[in-house]
């Protein structure tokens, strides 16, 4: 209680403002009495299957010296094993209570148990140790060395497990550190006491959100860490600034505050000026070596609908326009947790042709592996892909996919557990010689762009080729099929070829807003026409056969007619 107070005491005057600022915003005391959410987190700790010989005996010391007690009904007058039992349980007690009754739902976390766990190790022991004694005193030789060996089997690994855990390796990351850290280097972290204690001094408190009761005003001057003085560093601006004024900058955090704690900008600079030097116990050790010139900034691309892989889902994607054989095409993709991700996920990013051959591919976890995805939440996180392109690619359309897969087994993740088409583009010009008009439109806003020159006679038997040039406002919602008919005398089709643009490789609905794109359509006419009129048309269907309106009435094209 006296440690509580002082504690108090420190947060009140020694740091004015903290107790009521981390109570306004994230408050870790008060008459909270949720004992159902706080079993939820501590249980394990307590009744995992390794763990709970140590509880049941733990139980039974109680058990046994609150019987004793209730008999001779005077504390002191027990022996002193069961007076060290009832302390320990009174201490164990006491933080149990504390933890399940009074301490705010946002600062649940586990650990705060392993301050007792020498207790709850005493106390399993000392269960042990009572139950054995209970054994008849000639049993007790023969049978107390066996029982003791089996038990001890039985809970040496749990008890060791629970002794040396540590939930973050602040410790050992930053001792790393301090060995390699050279005059000049800064060092960030969100955790700047820790790096304080074991570098001496710490130059930044480096985090984005939840800081606010963590900081103070220095007089004049800016917000720093109440515990250390270290200046507030809470935009990718300002961690730019750092690292540009450093000769090397070190970063270290932990994986679970990467996660949460961080913009997308500023992950974005981690990931792609800093480098993974040291990783221990959920901890990593990054270092700049100065700001590197970066690219143009990229318009991220929402996706809608967005792109799922079971738990993960990829929300976005942006990429560099000037890429080609000297030059890779940088892709960079958001991703976020759709829902809790249960093991560590890769993806990968392809590029593959209309024969369906990858041509360029890059493999990887996601935030460059800084973060695992088991701790992808709602903010989106950045995942860097570089694909070399090789010299002698043909002048074709390609498709860049997107896949995901367990990084344990290489399973892929998600229902279809094929990639999935992110986007297309074309390594040179693929519309052809045409040239671009306006020949009619569809309700859609596609339109006929060109027709390249149809015969002036149509022979029978023979093969008719024709080459269309389309563009979209805007990508379809559903994939079209075009179709290209000669209707006879009749107006009925006596030759049609129907099929999705380039072969099905390039659907309506990955079109790029009024890009050219050509296609191909061949028809084989019948050995005999009738005399009468024929008419070459042009049209668009959906999936269920639904033609879709020509604009001005109709649902076709003409684009081409003979009189036989």
């Amino acid at each position: 209680m006296a440690a509580l107070g002082a504690r108090y005491a420190i947060e009140i005057w020694g740091q004015p403002g903290y107790f009521e600022t981390i109570q306004a915003t994230r408050p870790y005391v008060g008459m909270v009495l949720d004992v159902a959410g706080a079993w939820q987190t501590y249980a394990p700790q307590l009744i995992a299957a390794d763990r709970l010989p140590w509880t049941l005996g733990g139980l039974l010391a109680l058990g046994a010296a609150l019987g004793v007690a209730i008999r001779v009904r005077r504390l002191h007058a027990l022996d002193q094993f069961h007076q060290s039992t009832l302390f320990y349980g009174l201490q164990m007690a006491f933080v149990l209570g504390v933890l399940f009754l009074f301490v705010g739902t946002s600062w649940r976390d586990p650990r705060y148990l392993f301050m007792v766990q020498p207790l709850w190790l005493l106390l399993g022991a000392a269960g042990v140790v009572w139950l054995l004694e209970q054994l008849p005193r000639r049993a007790q030789a023969p049978l107390f060395g066996a029982a003791a060996l089996g038990i001890v089997l039985l809970m040496i690994q749990p008890a060791r497990a629970v002794s040396t855990q540590q939930v973050e390796g602040y410790d050992r990351v930053l001792a790393t550190v301090r060995d390699l850290r050279a005059p000049g280097d800064g060092v960030l972290s969100p955790q700047p006491p820790a790096c304080a204690l074991v570098l001496g001094s710490c130059d930044g408190f480096a985090i984005e959100k939840g800081y606010e009761e963590y900081v103070i005003r220095r007089a004049g001057g800016p917000l720093v860490d109440r515990w250390t003085g270290s200046p507030l560093i809470s935009s990718a601006a300002t961690l730019e600034e750092v690292v540009r004024s450093h000769p090397r900058t070190w970063f270290v955090a932990d994986a679970f505050r990467l996660a949460t704690r961080y913009s997308a900008a500023t992950l974005h600079t981690l990931i792609t000026q800093f480098d993974v030097v040291e990783q221990a116990n959920g901890v990593v050790a990054l270092r700049a070596d100065g700001l590197q010139p970066e690219p143009p900034a990229w318009v991220m691309q929402e996706l809608s609908p967005t792109l799922r892989f079971g738990p993960l889902e990829l929300v976005g994607w942006s990429h560099n326009e000037d890429f080609g054989p000297e030059k890779p095409l940088t892709v960079e993709l958001a991703w976020v947790g759709a829902e809790p991700v249960g093991a560590q996920i890769n993806t990968s990013v392809r590029i593959v042709n209309a024969a369906g051959a990858i041509v360029a591919q890059d493999d990887g976890p996601p935030a460059g592996g800084i973060i695992p995805t088991t701790l992808f939440f709602e903010t989106p996180l950045p995942d860097t892909k570089v694909l070399t392109l090789p010299v002698d690619l043909p002048n074709e359309r390609y498709r860049i996919d997107v896949a995901a897969y367990t990084a344990a087994d290489g399973a892929p993740v998600g229902a279809s557990g094929n990639p999935q088409p992110l986007d297309w583009f074309a390594y040179f010009s693929t519309h052809g010689p045409l040239t671009p008009g306006d020949l009619g439109g569809w309700d859609n806003g596609m339109r006929l762009l060109a027709v390249d020159d149809v015969p002036a006679t149509l022979t029978p038997g023979a093969t008719l080729a024709v080459q269309l040039m389309w563009a979209a406002q805007t990508p379809t919602a559903a994939p079209l099929t075009a179709f290209v008919h000669l209707t006879g005398p009749d107006g009925l089709p006596i030759a049609q070829d129907d099929h999705q643009p380039e072969g099905g490789f390039y659907p309506t609905t990955g079109w790029h807003p009024s890009e050219p794109v050509t296609d191909t359509f061949t028809l084989t006419l019948p050995a005999a026409l009738a005399p009468g009129a024929y008419a070459l048309v042009t049209g668009w269907y959906d999936d269920t056969g639904a033609r879709v309106p020509v604009a001005g009435g109709g649902d076709v094209l003409k684009i081409g007619e003979w009189d036989k």
